[in-house]
């Protein structure tokens, strides 16, 4: 038995087999990791956002000694007032390595409003009524973005226009004096800018939050004497929402 073993051990070397036992002993090498999929901000998308819109506006007199508004040397006055946000978001974003450039239509409702009396010093009270109350309003703007995977950090600006409502006036107890008041429902222009912050959820569904300053054309109206005064109105903005994105490639990492 002896020179059974010791004859197949000798064979075995001989044909190459001892080398393969012993790299049979040798550990072996782990499998390469997954891939991770990171997300790509490219692609059409449509949501939805709520928020709040705070709105300030004042009313200049022209000609100080044909103003209604004599509360002060300068026959001038400023309200503030606040109101809900609501409305609707389509775009567009081309993300190139890490930046993310984008075109994006925004539409809704405003809803900032005020209504104050100024004091008058005349000897009949109350004073003098100034109102504002702003309706729909469409923005079309840019982005221009930094990612970081599912983080998205931009920068947003464009033009806009929204619907306001004034009313002013001397009031003779409860109502307004139709030679020294006036109303006006108009459309104005304007510009608006700012940022927010984007956050890729599960699915293709982002969360977002952003701030926002419009700022309006000056508005020239008149009383019922032909006196006229300068309207100044801007607003500012922030709207949480969610988007969904259309699609966009995902781009696999190690």
């Amino acid at each position: 038995m002896r020179h059974l073993m010791a004859l197949l051990t000798a064979a075995g070397s001989s044909l190459g087999l001892a080398p393969i036992a012993a790299a049979a002993d040798l550990p072996v090498k782990a499998p390469p990791p997954p891939m991770v999929a990171a997300y790509h901000w490219s692609g059409f998308y449509v949501g939805g956002y709520v928020g709040a819109a705070w709105g300030r506006s004042t009313v200049t007199a022209e000609v100080q000694a044909n103003s209604f508004f004599d509360n002060n040397p300068t026959d001038t006055f400023t309200i503030r007032g606040a109101g809900v946000l609501a409305g609707g978001t389509v775009g567009y974003n081309v993300q190139l390595s890490n930046i993310v450039l984008g075109v994006e239509i925004e539409g809704g409702r405003l809803g900032a409003k005020r209504s104050d009396i100024a004091p008058d010093f005349e000897v009949e009270p109350p004073g003098d009524l100034y109102t504002f109350k702003y309706g729909g309003y469409a923005l079309f703007g840019g982005r221009f973005g930094v990612a970081s995977d599912r983080w998205l950090i931009y920068a947003k600006a464009g033009v806009a226009r929204a619907r306001v409502s004034h009313v002013a006036g001397d009031l003779d107890g409860a109502e307004l004096n139709p030679a020294y008041s006036f109303q006006v429902r108009t459309t104005l222009d304007g510009w608006a800018a700012g940022g927010g912050v984007e956050y890729a959820l599960s699915g293709n569904w982002t969360f977002k939050a952003e701030y926002l300053y419009f700022d309006f054309e000056d508005l020239r109206v008149f009383d019922g004497n032909g006196f006229a005064y300068v309207l100044e109105n801007s607003v500012q903005t922030v709207k949480f929402g969610l988007n969904y994105r259309f699609g966009g490639p995902i781009v696999a990492k190690y």
